[in-house]
């Protein structure tokens, strides 16, 4: 059988989502966090564009701007490590094994607050 005349079969166990998020990510051994963003993701691996090259079996942790405000009014990033299953000059593949939702943090929350109450949407008693 001809395998171009094969129609195209996802060989992924998990969906992956098109979703274009803003993200930091850092390779191991370096200090320092590089903005990049998501081109798609799912529980289980992210594609991203990145600023150099990462070598493949690097381990690489990304921090997505997740856009869903936690009950409403608190920022959440998620939290993702893995290790680069596929790369070039401007894109990195990683497997996910491990990964969490945190709180951006109080700063944050409070900035968000103060925001909210010059919108008019919250009151000086509810921060």
């Amino acid at each position: 059988m001809n395998p171009a005349s094969e129609p195209f079969r996802e060989r992924r166990a998990n969906v992956r989502f098109p979703l274009a998020f803003d993200l930091q990510y850092r390779v191991a051994g370096q200090k320092e966090y590089r903005r990049g963003s998501t081109i798609n993701l799912s529980s289980t691996g992210v594609l991203f564009r990145c600023a150099e090259p990462i070598p493949v079996n690097t381990e690489v942790t990304v921090v997505i701007s997740w856009p869903v405000l936690l009950g409403g009014t608190c920022p959440l990033r998620l939290v993702m490590s893995g290790r680069a299953v596929w790369a070039n000059t401007t894109e990195c593949a990683i497997r996910v094994y491990g990964y969490e939702f945190r709180t951006a943090g109080k700063r944050v929350e409070i900035a968000y607050g103060v925001m909210q109450m010059a919108a008019g949407r919250l009151d000086h008693t509810t921060l």
